[in-house]
Protein backbone atom coordinates (compact mmCIF):
# COMPACT_ATOMS: atom_id res chain seq x y z
CA UNK A 1 0.00 0.00 0.00
CA UNK A 2 1.32 3.42 -0.93
CA UNK A 3 0.47 6.01 1.69
CA UNK A 4 1.13 9.01 -0.53
CA UNK A 5 -1.18 7.79 -3.30
CA UNK A 6 -4.51 9.66 -3.23
CA UNK A 7 -7.33 8.09 -5.20
CA UNK A 8 -10.27 10.17 -4.04
CA UNK A 9 -11.13 13.15 -1.90
CA UNK A 10 -14.09 12.29 0.33
CA UNK A 11 -14.39 15.72 1.94
CA UNK A 12 -14.04 18.95 -0.08
CA UNK A 13 -12.65 20.71 3.02
CA UNK A 14 -9.59 18.42 2.90
CA UNK A 15 -8.66 18.90 -0.75
CA UNK A 16 -10.32 19.23 -4.12
CA UNK A 17 -12.62 22.04 -5.17
CA UNK A 18 -12.94 24.65 -2.45
CA UNK A 19 -10.50 22.80 -0.21
CA UNK A 20 -7.57 24.00 1.82
CA UNK A 21 -5.43 26.48 -0.06
CA UNK A 22 -1.69 25.78 -0.49
CA UNK A 23 -0.80 28.85 1.57
CA UNK A 24 -2.44 27.37 4.65
CA UNK A 25 -5.59 29.49 4.45
CA UNK A 26 -9.02 27.91 4.64
CA UNK A 27 -11.93 29.06 2.45
CA UNK A 28 -14.76 30.79 4.28
CA UNK A 29 -17.46 28.49 5.63
CA UNK A 30 -15.17 25.45 5.77
CA UNK A 31 -12.43 26.51 8.16
CA UNK A 32 -11.59 26.33 11.80
CA UNK A 33 -13.84 28.18 14.15
CA UNK A 34 -13.92 29.02 17.81
CA UNK A 35 -15.61 25.68 18.56
CA UNK A 36 -12.82 23.56 17.05
CA UNK A 37 -10.61 21.68 19.51
CA UNK A 38 -7.60 19.41 19.43
CA UNK A 39 -7.21 16.64 21.99
CA UNK A 40 -3.89 14.93 22.71
CA UNK A 41 -3.93 11.66 24.61
CA UNK A 42 -1.96 11.17 27.80
CA UNK A 43 0.09 8.51 25.98
CA UNK A 44 1.05 11.01 23.28
CA UNK A 45 2.07 13.55 25.92
CA UNK A 46 4.21 10.94 27.69
CA UNK A 47 5.87 9.90 24.42
CA UNK A 48 6.66 13.52 23.60
CA UNK A 49 8.14 14.03 27.08
CA UNK A 50 10.28 10.89 26.80
CA UNK A 51 11.51 11.84 23.32
CA UNK A 52 12.54 15.21 24.73
CA UNK A 53 14.49 13.56 27.56
CA UNK A 54 16.16 10.88 25.45
CA UNK A 55 16.70 12.80 22.24
CA UNK A 56 17.23 11.28 18.81
CA UNK A 57 18.27 7.65 19.18
CA UNK A 58 17.69 6.32 15.68
CA UNK A 59 21.21 6.57 14.26
CA UNK A 60 23.09 6.17 17.52
CA UNK A 61 21.33 2.96 18.57
CA UNK A 62 21.79 1.26 15.20
CA UNK A 63 25.55 1.84 15.33
CA UNK A 64 25.75 0.76 18.96
CA UNK A 65 23.72 -2.40 18.37
CA UNK A 66 25.87 -3.34 15.38
CA UNK A 67 29.12 -2.85 17.30
CA UNK A 68 27.86 -4.84 20.31
CA UNK A 69 26.54 -7.59 18.06
CA UNK A 70 29.97 -7.90 16.40
CA UNK A 71 31.75 -7.83 19.77
CA UNK A 72 29.54 -10.58 21.24
CA UNK A 73 29.83 -12.69 18.09
CA UNK A 74 33.63 -12.40 18.22
CA UNK A 75 33.52 -13.08 22.01
CA UNK A 76 35.30 -9.78 22.70
CA UNK A 77 32.40 -8.65 24.90
CA UNK A 78 30.50 -10.72 27.42
CA UNK A 79 27.63 -8.79 29.02
CA UNK A 80 27.47 -8.77 32.82
CA UNK A 81 23.88 -9.87 33.44
CA UNK A 82 24.16 -9.49 37.22
CA UNK A 83 25.62 -5.99 36.91
CA UNK A 84 22.95 -4.93 34.42
CA UNK A 85 20.16 -6.26 36.64
CA UNK A 86 21.63 -4.59 39.73
CA UNK A 87 21.91 -1.27 37.91
CA UNK A 88 18.35 -1.53 36.64
CA UNK A 89 16.97 -2.30 40.11
CA UNK A 90 18.96 0.58 41.62
CA UNK A 91 17.65 2.99 38.99
CA UNK A 92 14.03 1.91 39.46
CA UNK A 93 14.28 2.05 43.27
CA UNK A 94 15.97 5.45 43.04
CA UNK A 95 13.10 6.75 40.89
CA UNK A 96 10.51 5.34 43.29
CA UNK A 97 12.18 6.77 46.41
CA UNK A 98 12.96 10.18 44.91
Amino acid sequence: MKVNERKSVPDPRVGGAGGVAPGGSVPEGTGAGADDQVSVSETARELARLKGEVGDVEGVRADRVASLRNATTDRRYVPDARGAATGLVREVLGDLLA
